[in-house]
């Protein structure tokens, strides 16, 4: 089962890649990641943790990240003090991450998971994403050869997607732990 759940970290961090992209599936990606996740959750542990499990990827992805995804890149006093907008918009990407809550709810109410544990692991998970966010900012801004050439530098939702998906697998793994293992 450990094996399984530690499974679940580089998949999420590709399936979140792939949710992000435009070419994987007919219309948005995120219906076929739905999918995806709740075939091998199914397969995996069951259809009640791939319903939770599809749930908390619907509530996490079809909303959209609005002006968050940028980190502050289209502000307009962005290059003036790009640390102060990125850090606004890093605390506010936590509260976005934390769509990804119904497995959270799911432990706590249906495998008895201790209410303030589930929570504790929920914060976590949310702030993993929006970290993954923050790093794919950050490599963006540290290879860019000026404000002048934004493309210059890394693919950010290449680094954000791939990070940020891990995140989500290693806060799904941790609650999963609490009652597989």
């Amino acid at each position: 089962m450990l094996l399984k759940l530690l499974a679940l970290v580089p998949m999420f961090s590709l399936l979140n890649r792939g949710a992000g992209m435009d070419e994987w599936f007919p219309g948005r990606n995120i219906y076929g990641v739905v999918l995806i996740v709740g075939a091998v959750s199914w397969l995996f542990f069951g259809w009640q943790l791939a319903a939770a499990l599809a749930l908390s990827w619907i509530f996490y992805r079809i909303p959209g990240w609005y002006a968050l995804l940028d980190m502050g890149r289209n502000n307009a006093g962005f290059w003036d003090d790009p640390t102060k907008t990125t850090l606004k918009d890093f605390l506010l990407m936590i509260p976005r991450q934390m769509f990804y809550f119904p497995i959270f709810a799911y432990a706590w109410y249906f495998e008895g998971v201790d209410p303030i544990l589930a929570g504790i692991l929920w914060v976590i998970t949310g702030i993993l994403g929006a970290l993954g966010y923050l790093a794919g900012h950050l490599a963006w801004l540290k290879t860019i050869k000026s404000p002048a050439e934004p493309l210059s530098g890394v693919n950010p939702g290449l680094v954000a997607e791939l990070a940020a998906g891990a995140g989500l697998g290693i806060g799904t793994a941790a609650i999963l732990s609490q009652f597989l293992l």
